[in-house]
């Protein structure tokens, strides 16, 4: 039995540390594709921890793909595809080498219509004492660099900040030099139409955030969907196309939920891999609120040769704080500051400074874990409220892993056209899966997407009235 040295004084919880060794062991072969792990009791006993670590550990592995488990038997390992990996310090840049959805927003309505498709932070959530602390120290100790314009990529503060979060909260090893900071993932999107050429060819999982493909209409840029299947992006239906750089949501897809498991991340790596030129856009706006666990981001996996990967605060903290940011492979992000650094930052020096120290200082750990828990009790109590309304033997939630939205599939005969003119009668606008359809609108979806991150008490308690409004 392999033995795993666990620190019991690290900050990274023991049953994280255990997931990640397994994890490590699977992806470099140590244990081959369907070798049958130690039992649960077997392995705590061995590594003298209790047996709520292992279980944890392989359920979050479980979760992920990388195990599985047969009944009576125990638990396997996955069959994995390899894929090309590259020692994570070489994908980095030290300081010398430094270069010198429908929307997800949300939409005015009236005051007498109850609102299910907006999903912009409820101003209640926002930690404003703090915000306002940091400010305010923020204008005192950094009076002169307020004055001054930050650079291209973003301040250095801030940049640092993001990296340190995003190694100890998502195993991601990326250098601040490799951070580009924009006012939103539109503008930073646009800046990659630039960099790669206007000649390029996009992919954009069908259905999704349909205002990528404005924006990329807007540029006259050509466009591909690319449909998903159980696991999320098609990986056979990406290698018939003429993709060349694609966008995707593995950690949680916008809308339809699905996680796609280790496997189908490691395909879509290949697929990166086998033609020169190609890359993936990885959007991982929706991972901080998943409640299963952490799903590795295919920007570790890859070690940062053939992803570029994406990230708002609009999300996580308020859909006004126009900030996000996204992480080039290092000898991208070389030539990036070479061609595009002449942009001014978009984001105000004021605003960087005071979310580098709300970060850094651990405000921002804290706010993410208080509003997890807040989803995961407003999403109990909506599920609740689906499986009490009248109607409950007509709607099945689907895909219920955290986040910020809801699948709720209805058994009727009516479109989703007809569902949505008869709740918009009553008081009520939704939207279906089929209003994220890119190329055209499937009315067989049949199933509601919830928006619940600005959801209060009343709106839950209404949503029986909701569903016996579309079924009607």
């Amino acid at each position: 039995m392999k033995f795993y040295q666990l620190d019991e004084k690290s900050k990274i919880p023991m049953y994280r540390q255990l997931f990640d060794a397994i994890k490590s062991d699977i992806l470099n072969g140590t244990i081959k594709g369907g070798e049958k792990l130690p039992s649960k009791r077997a392995l705590a006993k061995n590594l003298g921890v209790s047996i709520v670590t292992v279980e944890t550990a392989y359920r979050d592995l479980a979760a992920e793909g990388y195990i599985f488990s047969r009944p009576q038997s125990g638990f396997f390992a996955e069959n994995l595809p390899a894929s090309e990996s590259l020692d994570p310090a070489a994908a980095l840049l030290t300081q010398a080498d430094r270069p010198v959805e429908q929307d997800r927003n949300p939409t005015k309505l009236s005051n007498d219509i109850v609102d299910f498709v907006t999903n912009s932070i409820g101003g209640d959530k926002f930690p404003f004492s703090v915000w306002t602390r940091l400010a305010k120290e923020t204008m005192a100790q950094n009076p002169d660099q307020l004055m001054m314009p930050p650079p291209a990529q973003g301040a250095m503060e801030l940049r640092k900040a993001i990296a340190k979060h995003l190694l100890e909260f998502r195993a991601m090893q990326v250098s601040p030099e490799q951070i580009i900071v924009g006012a939103g993932t539109e503008y930073l999107y646009s800046l990659l139409i630039q960099f790669f050429g206007y000649h390029r060819i996009y992919g954009l999982e069908n259905p999704g955030y349909t205002k990528l493909s404005r924006i990329l209409q807007s540029h006259q840029v050509r466009q591909e969907l690319i449909n998903l299947d159980e696991k999320g992006c098609d990986t056979e239906a990406l290698e018939k196309s003429a993709v060349e750089i694609m966008h995707v949501t593995p950690s949680r897809h916008f809308p339809t939920g699905i996680v796609s498991p280790i496997s189908r991340r490691m395909e879509l790596i290949a697929w990166a891999h086998k033609k020169p030129g190609r890359f993936l856009i990885e959007d991982d706006f929706d991972s901080d609120f998943k409640s299963a666990g952490m799903t590795a981001t295919l920007q570790s996996l890859d070690n940062c040769r053939k992803v570029i990967y994406m990230n708002t605060f609009s999300k996580s903290l308020c859909s006004t704080i126009r900030i996000s940011y996204m992480i080039l492979p290092a000898d991208l992000a070389m030539d990036f500051s070479e061609r595009l650094g002449f942009y001014s930052s978009t984001v105000p020096a004021f605003e960087q400074f005071t979310l580098a120290r709300f970060i850094s200082e651990g405000f921002f750990e804290r706010h993410i874990n208080r509003m997890r828990t807040a989803y995961r009790k407003c999403q109990s109590r909506l599920i609740k409220a689906i499986e009490q309304c009248p109607q409950s033997h007509k709607a099945a939630v689907l895909n219920p892993d955290g986040g910020l939205f809801l699948l709720v599939k209805l058994e009727t005969e009516k479109s989703d056209s007809q569902m949505k003119e008869s709740a918009l009668q009553k008081g009520f606008r939704v939207n279906f899966l089929s209003d994220y359809s890119i190329k055209s609108r499937d009315e067989s979806t049949k199933t509601l997407v919830i928006n619940y991150s600005s959801m209060n008490p009343k709106m839950i308690e209404s949503v029986g009235s909701l569903i016996s409004a579309c079924l009607a």
